[in-house]
């Protein structure tokens, strides 16, 4: 019967250094604010476009963009414009922190010229945990 007791008592000290452990270790968990994870979406999305890898653009586009165009469709457009270059100027999370508007300067080529800081306006949703490119049409 003492046995048992001392058991217990073990296991109930195991769990609660298990609690105090999990405990410590989500305080110093690097959460991030919504600015930041939008920029991270963002930087992914403008490097997927200098790699022209447009199967990971469509990933980043908002679910009713991709309700409407299949993922061929849109690796099937016609493209003569190449993303050298992005810096993001500004991003503004909306109270909301569903929307948002950032502001990216990009450098492109189209054919033989050169186009260096064209700033681009987007339109930015959440969507579940992810932020998502709003297609405007």
């Amino acid at each position: 019967m003492k046995n048992r007791s001392i058991q217990g008592k073990c296991i109930l000290l195991f769990f609660a250094l298990l609690g105090i452990m999990w405990i410590s270790s989500c305080s110093t968990f690097p959460f991030k604010s919504p600015e930041e994870t939008l920029r991270t979406r963002v930087e992914e999305m403008m490097n997927a476009k200098i790699n022209n890898d447009w199967d990971i653009v469509y990933k980043y586009l908002d679910s009713s963009y991709r309700k409407k165009t299949s993922e061929k469709a849109f690796l099937g457009i016609n493209r003569e414009i190449a993303y050298t270059n992005y810096s993001v100027q500004s991003i503004e999370v909306q109270p909301s922190k569903t929307d948002a508007m950032v502001i990216v300067k990009q450098d492109i080529k189209v054919k033989m010229f050169d186009f260096k800081d064209q700033s681009d306006k987007q339109h930015w949703i959440k969507e579940g945990f992810n932020w998502y490119l709003k297609v405007e049409k």
